[in-house]
């Protein structure tokens, strides 16, 4: 899985890692660490990958660094990776949603793929 398409590009992988080391200590994602992750969104540029294969040099570059951290297995790493894997897909798709704007800013039909449906009683806590 070392090919191009499942890395990000050095300035990618740059800007995750300057996200990485700005972290609060909170546990939340930063202001600063939101932008440099929408800025590499942004940095995908005319999206010649589908947003699939962002996802996962996006999860592989995050890995790296995570490890290059020494930020050991657990709980609190796992939450470190979720949160900026979401805020990633959050990101991703809000700059695919400014891309598909026509000039006059309407959007070209398409509903927002983030749409999330309200929660339905009694089903919440179903279990598969």
């Amino acid at each position: 899985m070392s090919n191009s398409s499942s890395r990000l590009t050095a300035d990618q992988h740059t800007l995750l890692e300057s996200a990485l080391a700005s972290g609060s200590g909170t546990g939340a994602v930063t202001r600063s660490q939101r932008q440099k992750i929408r800025e590499i969104c942004v940095a995908a540029g005319d999206r010649a990958r589908r947003p699939e294969q962002l996802l996962v040099a996006f999860k592989i570059s995050l890995t790296e660094l995570v490890n290059d951290a020494k930020i050991p297995l657990g709980d609190e790493r796992s939450a470190l990776i979720d949160r900026f894997v979401s805020v990633f897909i959050e990101e991703l798709y809000r700059s695919d949603a400014a891309t598909r704007m026509t000039a006059d800013g309407d959007p070209r039909g398409q509903e927002s793929p983030l749409t999330i449906p309200p929660k339905t009683p009694d089903l919440s806590d179903a279990r598969l």
